[in-house]
């Protein structure tokens, strides 16, 4: 019942929103670094927040600096696809979402897997704008959230539990969903930031309790594809001295999508 009631509201919430953003003229315009041609609904990402939102109520006690970063991270993202909110304003306000996260960690660990504290926050605001970077090709963030998830629920049911089972489910349910507006050859809906920097967050705080957990840093391997093509161009784009805060399309993907022409479902 609570995983048919979790997809109904995200069913019957995509549709809401649908309706309000064509209305508020909520849209991704296409300029020189965009992988789509035409105008395309943005803050798709709500699904998300509705689902996770759905997994809190009943599991917010037991987590509740997660659910304040959370929703700081997310009211931020909404906020940023209406607006377009300056990098160096939303910077700030993930560095507060992920020390909420992490305050419980800090108060009993002064390193994280042979790792300091202070190395690790950064890591995550990187980690959490990776994330947010694979939205611009349909059905990547989709795909990628599918198959994480799914990864991250077999390790907490077959290997070791970590964290209840209906967060992975739940955020299952709302990447079927997003995926049924997204993974077209001409998306409905982008998921924005209000989905792709939450979900980040959440993937950043399953990561690390898993490491924990497991006394491992294996879990990592679980984003190295998100982690390996983000990373490089980082450091290319630092090497080549340019502003590494100003948005681009050299990631690969982005260039396989564009320059080599290839259809973003391929």
């Amino acid at each position: 019942m609570y995983y048919l009631c979790t997809f109904l509201l995200a069913l019957f919430g995509s549709i809401f929103y649908l309706k309000w953003a064509r209305k508020e003229n909520i849209l991704d315009i296409p300029n020189y670094r965009s992988s789509h041609t035409t105008p395309t609904i943005r803050g798709g990402g709500i699904i998300f927040i509705l689902v996770i939102s759905s997994f809190f109520t009943h599991n917010a006690n037991q987590i509740w600096q997660l659910v304040i970063g959370f929703y700081i991270v997310a009211i931020l993202g909404l906020i940023d696809d209406r607006q377009n909110l300056d990098t160096k304003l939303k910077i700030p306000f993930q560095l507060i979402g992920l020390t909420l996260i992490f305050y419980p960690f800090i108060q009993e660990h002064t390193t994280l897997i042979n790792f300091p504290i202070w190395i690790i926050i950064p890591f995550g605001l990187l980690f959490i704008n990776f994330y947010n970077f694979i939205d611009g090709i349909n059905g990547m963030l989709g795909i990628y959230t599918i198959v994480t998830s799914i990864s991250l629920l077999i390790l907490n049911y077959l290997v070791y539990p970590m964290l209840p089972n209906d967060l992975f489910i739940s955020i299952l349910i709302g990447s079927l969903v997003f995926g049924f507006y997204n993974f077209r050859s001409k998306a409905i809906l982008f998921s924005g930031d209000v989905g792709s920097l939450s979900l980040g967050l959440i993937f950043f705080y399953c990561l690390i309790v898993s490491c924990l957990t497991l006394n491992s840093i294996l879990p990592v391997f679980f984003f190295y594809i998100l982690l390996l093509d983000t990373s490089g161009t980082l450091i290319k784009r630092i090497i080549n001295n340019r502003n590494i805060l100003r948005a681009h399309r050299e990631h690969l993907y982005e260039r396989l999508a564009n320059e080599n022409k290839i259809q973003h479902l391929k």
